[in-house]
């Protein structure tokens, strides 16, 4: 994999902003008045690089582009102060005021990026500018007007009959090739917003790790999920046919993305059926899936697109349980004994449901 090389760690705290004195959070919807406080901020920003562009430089090109379009600036600080605004208040701003769903950020720092998700925070990456020798990556922190999510503390995940039907060829593992479903979906959506620091940090951040802040501590990891087909007694006639990125944390699963082979009748159905009956065995309650306009496939497992508040209020309710760890799912599963355990548990549930109303 490509190496973004070495990344800068959490030193951007500013003390001063040319324009406005002691810094504060830029809490404005104007997006000329926003803008305009954001790039002194840059200005002020001490004397380091992000990659090989000085961020006075960064500030320039920004300005000329007129790239930020009101959106809220998040930074990290340093090690063991607050950031400002942070990403919980950030988050709060950007919901009141009703601002934008992006906002932007020039550290891929991996606990910031974690820091960010736990607050709800879908973090992408975008490139902004330069050469070859010499490329802006900017991250793209998300808070979605609207959040795509299955519920699975209700049971809400459908999976059709074909799908179970497709499944018994098919394998399930995790964190097993990390790497090469990188560059599986790579190779399918192009880098996207998976660009070198991105998948630095995503790398970094497969280790089991503790958020951080004021919140309580909980586990907090990135994972591969890979589809296989082949005999399962001969590894080395197994083929990688679809996989996923995503985040564990607490009892929520966050999908960032994800590949299939377009010549393989199923894979990627399997890979979501399979996925979601796997994360309700593990103990996830709730499966965030990022933004559903125009992913409507994601609707034919159960999923509903929920307000930001909402979602908010519903990823807190789940973001500090600690499940994942408690009953993780084995290094390598058939999918379809994955998917069958789920409609056991269904069927279970609903016999009990309907015994209790009759008792």
């Amino acid at each position: 994999m490509e190496n973004s090389g070495k990344l800068e760690p959490d030193r951007f705290r500013v003390a001063k902003s040319a324009k406005s004195g002691d810094f504060q959070p830029c809490t404005t919807s104007d997006p000329n008045e926003m803008d305009e406080r954001q790039y002194d901020l840059l200005h002020s920003l001490p004397n380091t690089f992000f990659g090989s562009m000085h961020y006075a430089d960064v500030a320039k090109y920004l300005k000329r582009r007129r790239a930020l379009n009101g959106r809220l600036l998040i930074m990290p600080t340093e090690a063991g102060m607050p950031s400002d605004p942070s990403p919980a208040q950030a988050a709060d701003i950007i919901t009141r005021r009703k601002l934008s769903e992006y906002t932007w950020s020039t550290s891929f720092h991996p606990s910031f990026i974690r820091d960010l998700t736990f607050e709800g925070f879908l973090c992408i990456s975008s490139e902004l500018a330069g050469s070859s020798n010499s490329p802006l990556y900017v991250l793209v922190p998300k808070l979605h007007h609207m959040r795509c999510v299955i519920d699975l503390s209700q049971n809400k995940l459908h999976i059709s009959k074909n799908i179970r039907k497709q499944s018994k060829k098919y394998w399930i593992t995790f964190n097993r090739d990390f790497e090469q479903v990188v560059l599986g979906c790579i190779e399918q959506h192009g880098e996207n917003w998976l660009y070198p620091p991105m998948r630095c940090a995503l790398k970094d951040l497969r280790r089991d790790c503790k958020s951080g802040g004021s919140l309580e501590p909980t586990t907090f990891r990135a994972l591969s999920i890979e589809i296989w087909r082949g005999d399962f007694n001969d590894e080395a006639s197994w083929e990688l046919v679809a996989g996923e990125l995503g985040i564990a944390y607490g009892s929520v699963y966050l999908s960032l993305t994800g590949y299939y082979n377009h010549a393989v009748s199923g894979a990627g159905s399997v890979q979501l059926g399979a996925l979601g009956a796997a994360l309700k065995e593990a103990g996830v309650l709730l499966w965030d899936m990022g933004q559903g306009q125009g992913t409507e496939y994601k609707y034919d497992y159960g999923a509903v697109d929920v307000p930001r508040a909402d979602f908010l209020q519903l990823q807190r309710a789940h973001r500090n349980n600690d499940f994942w760890l408690l009953n993780p799912p084995p290094r390598v599963q058939l999918a379809s004994v994955v998917i069958e355990k789920y409609q056991i548990h269904i069927k279970t549930r609903s016999n009990n449901i309907n015994i209790s109303q009759t008792s």
